[in-house]
Protein backbone atom coordinates (compact mmCIF):
# COMPACT_ATOMS: atom_id res chain seq x y z
CA UNK A 1 0.00 0.00 0.00
CA UNK A 2 2.04 2.69 -1.14
CA UNK A 3 -0.33 5.63 0.40
CA UNK A 4 0.25 4.02 3.55
CA UNK A 5 3.82 4.84 3.52
CA UNK A 6 3.83 7.87 1.72
CA UNK A 7 1.03 9.01 4.20
CA UNK A 8 3.54 7.76 7.33
CA UNK A 9 6.53 9.63 5.73
CA UNK A 10 4.62 12.56 4.66
CA UNK A 11 3.96 12.47 8.83
CA UNK A 12 7.58 12.05 9.63
CA UNK A 13 7.17 8.39 11.44
CA UNK A 14 9.19 5.97 11.33
CA UNK A 15 7.79 2.17 11.13
CA UNK A 16 8.69 1.95 15.17
CA UNK A 17 6.45 4.48 15.97
CA UNK A 18 3.19 3.25 14.35
CA UNK A 19 4.17 -0.15 15.79
CA UNK A 20 3.84 1.41 18.97
CA UNK A 21 0.52 3.22 18.09
CA UNK A 22 -1.02 0.10 16.55
CA UNK A 23 0.67 -2.69 18.41
CA UNK A 24 1.44 -4.36 14.80
CA UNK A 25 4.88 -5.06 14.23
CA UNK A 26 7.32 -3.09 12.22
CA UNK A 27 7.86 -5.88 9.74
CA UNK A 28 4.41 -6.43 9.08
CA UNK A 29 3.94 -2.97 8.80
CA UNK A 30 6.77 -3.16 6.08
CA UNK A 31 5.09 -6.06 4.32
CA UNK A 32 1.56 -4.20 4.09
CA UNK A 33 3.23 -1.06 2.32
CA UNK A 34 5.58 -3.25 0.18
CA UNK A 35 2.31 -4.86 -1.06
CA UNK A 36 3.45 -8.39 0.22
CA UNK A 37 0.43 -8.43 2.83
CA UNK A 38 -2.98 -7.24 2.62
CA UNK A 39 -3.57 -6.39 6.26
CA UNK A 40 -7.24 -6.72 7.87
CA UNK A 41 -10.19 -4.85 8.26
CA UNK A 42 -9.48 -4.32 11.20
CA UNK A 43 -5.50 -3.76 11.35
CA UNK A 44 -6.39 -1.40 8.44
CA UNK A 45 -8.47 1.10 10.52
CA UNK A 46 -5.61 0.60 12.93
CA UNK A 47 -3.07 2.04 10.61
CA UNK A 48 -5.60 4.46 9.65
CA UNK A 49 -6.20 5.95 12.86
CA UNK A 50 -2.35 6.15 13.60
CA UNK A 51 -2.17 7.78 10.62
CA UNK A 52 -4.81 10.64 10.84
CA UNK A 53 -6.38 9.76 7.91
CA UNK A 54 -9.74 7.26 6.93
CA UNK A 55 -8.98 3.54 5.82
CA UNK A 56 -10.92 4.74 2.51
CA UNK A 57 -8.24 7.23 1.67
CA UNK A 58 -5.39 4.98 3.03
CA UNK A 59 -6.57 2.30 0.11
CA UNK A 60 -6.97 4.59 -2.56
CA UNK A 61 -10.70 4.79 -2.24
CA UNK A 62 -10.61 8.44 -1.34
CA UNK A 63 -8.62 11.09 -3.06
CA UNK A 64 -7.90 13.33 -0.01
CA UNK A 65 -7.80 12.34 3.37
CA UNK A 66 -10.64 12.23 6.30
CA UNK A 67 -11.27 16.20 6.88
CA UNK A 68 -12.57 14.89 10.74
CA UNK A 69 -9.72 13.54 11.62
CA UNK A 70 -6.85 14.94 13.20
CA UNK A 71 -3.60 15.33 10.94
CA UNK A 72 -1.08 13.82 13.53
CA UNK A 73 -1.24 10.25 14.65
CA UNK A 74 -3.41 9.65 17.45
CA UNK A 75 -2.75 7.12 20.02
CA UNK A 76 -5.46 4.49 20.30
CA UNK A 77 -6.03 2.36 23.17
CA UNK A 78 -5.42 -1.54 23.12
CA UNK A 79 -8.18 -3.67 22.17
CA UNK A 80 -10.49 -4.73 25.02
CA UNK A 81 -13.57 -6.91 25.45
CA UNK A 82 -15.72 -4.35 26.53
CA UNK A 83 -19.39 -4.28 25.14
CA UNK A 84 -20.28 -2.02 22.90
CA UNK A 85 -22.32 1.05 22.99
CA UNK A 86 -26.21 0.84 22.81
CA UNK A 87 -27.26 2.37 19.29
CA UNK A 88 -29.93 4.01 20.90
CA UNK A 89 -26.75 6.31 22.84
CA UNK A 90 -27.96 4.97 25.98
CA UNK A 91 -24.98 3.12 27.69
CA UNK A 92 -26.04 -0.38 28.56
CA UNK A 93 -24.47 -0.10 31.71
CA UNK A 94 -27.60 2.28 32.81
CA UNK A 95 -29.87 -0.61 33.23
CA UNK A 96 -32.01 0.78 30.49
Amino acid sequence: MQRMRDTRQRKGLSLSAVEELTGIAASTLSRYENGKVVPSVEKGRLVARALGVSLDFLVGDEHVPNAATPDAACVIPPSTDEAPLAVSGKSSASGA
